[in-house]
């Protein structure tokens, strides 16, 4: 039998070098949706990158035009506008930047806990808030709080500019709404009512949460004024709970704790799990009432400051 020379056969060197493409930088938003819109390549945008790059490097993507972003600073911003009681952050902020945001910090600090806990410094540093809702990862931080917070996104496309609730956007695990053509241009977090609670628990075996939890507490005095709670990876996309929200509503801010074991049940007993490769249905179930109890555990601190 000849020896080895580790030289791969022609036909193989073939197969991995035909896949090619072009990246472009477009100038302004507007260009940037026209491109988009161009049904005639496979066209995708992107920005950080670290959510597209993985998949072209294991062949499960091959689009053939890219559209970077990064060079249109008009969608790199973190506003908060007190008029409104609603944070507005541009789709290039990066995890890192909305983490050490003043507002964020003084303003909604559960923002803050949640994005020190994605993934890694690295990440942190080069993913942005619009790369990571537009991917549609069911096991996304980010979309779960969001959508306790109150989420709209602003979509951008040739045509004009339409806004979706961030329920509306994400339709399946790595699917959304995103129209062809359109952009992701804002993302508006609120109404925050002054002096609201806030809480995140997630249970991770890696970088993503197994199960993850975020509750928001309006109050009325000492009460329960509104309450928002948002399961999130043990379904296709994050959901509100009503039946969690409506048992919370009108109890007492100092009974949160005590009323942490029935909301975990009322989640327990609503949340559509389903078994898979991550674990059984009755799993999922007892991880995500672990998660509600640390969510509203960790309003109730607030509560307690």
């Amino acid at each position: 039998m000849p020896a080895s020379t580790g030289t791969r056969p022609a036909s193989e060197r073939a197969e991995q070098e035909v896949y090619k493409f072009t990246i472009v930088r477009p100038d302004s938003v507007t260009e940037a949706a026209a491109l988009m819109a161009d049904q005639e390549i496979d066209t995708v945008c992107y920005a950080g990158g670290t959510e597209l790059v993985p998949l072209i490097k294991l062949g499960l993507a091959r689009p053939r035009r890219l559209v970077d972003l990064k060079a249109l600073p008009e969608l790199g911003f973190v506003e908060w506008q007190p008029a409104r009681r609603v944070f507005r952050i541009g789709p290039l902020t990066t995890h890192r930047s909305l983490e050490h945001d003043e507002h964020v910090q003084s303003r909604c600090p559960v923002i803050r806990t949640v994005e020190r806990q994605i993934a890694n410094i690295s990440v942190r540093n080069t993913g942005t808030i619009g790369g990571n809702i537009s991917f549609g990862d069911p096991q996304s931080d980010i979309t779960t709080l969001f959508t306790a917070l109150g989420c709209q996104l602003q979509l951008t496309s040739p045509d004009g500019t339409r806004s979706l609730p961030l329920g509306g956007f994400l339709v399946a695990p790595y699917m959304t709404a995103l129209a062809p053509g359109e952009l992701l241009s804002a993302v508006e977090i609120g109404p925050l009512a002054n002096g609201a609670l806030c809480g995140y628990g997630r249970i991770a075996f890696s970088d993503r949460p197994l199960v993850s939890a975020a509750i928001k507490i309006d109050t009325d005095g000492a009460r329960v004024a509104r309450a928002s709670v948002a399961i999130g990876s043990v379904v296709g996309t994050p959901h509100s709970v009503p039946d969690a929200e409506a048992h919370l509503t009108g109890g007492e801010l100092t009974a949160l704790p005590e009323l942490a074991a029935d909301v975990a049940e009322t989640v327990r007993q609503t949340v559509q799990a389903r078994d898979d490769d991550l674990g059984s249905a009755a799993y999922k179930w007892h991880l995500a009432a672990v998660a509600v109890r640390r969510a509203l555990n960790g309003a109730a601190q607030e509560a307690a400051l």
